[in-house]
């Protein structure tokens, strides 16, 4: 049996690709909250959140390495399902419950910033669906 690395190693390039993408990201959305002049409880909170709404798009688009995460469904796999609810819980109380605030040195959010966020998950599902296109489109050339 071989393993996903031996079958797909093609898929890999793009991950140092969104590295840089979430990277960038996280900095730039921190460093403009704070030239914005929020606080850095603020700008904690942002990039925490950048980097985690990323993975979850992610996680949905690593369902099939070479079809969109709508063609399985999005609701088909209930661990994932079931995971996703979970950090999506985890982070709003990370982001709005006042205990958590203190112990992590975070701060709510307002919508503006949410839909910042939501677009940089966007951004990677699209870089990963373009890489999935591209390496469809190549194979069949082959």
């Amino acid at each position: 049996m071989q393993t996903i690395f031996a079958t797909h190693w093609h898929h890999l390039p793009i991950s140092e690709v969104l590295d840089l993408l979430e990277t960038n990201a996280d900095f730039g959305l921190f460093t403009w909250a704070l030239n914005k002049g929020t606080g850095e409880r603020e700008a904690r909170t942002i990039a925490v959140n950048v980097f985690i709404m990323g993975e979850l798009f992610y996680l949905f688009n690593c369902q099939s390495l070479t079809r969109s995460m709508f063609e399985p469904g999005l609701f088909t796999n209930p661990w994932l399902l079931g995971g996703v609810v979970l950090m999506a819980a985890f982070q709003l109380l990370f982001t709005y419950l006042p205990l958590m605030n203190r112990m992590f040195h975070s701060a709510p959010l307002n919508l503006e910033v949410w839909g910042l966020i939501l677009g940089i998950g966007a951004i990677i599902y699209c870089v990963v669906e373009f890489e999935k296109w591209l390496w469809l489109r190549f194979k069949k050339v082959k």
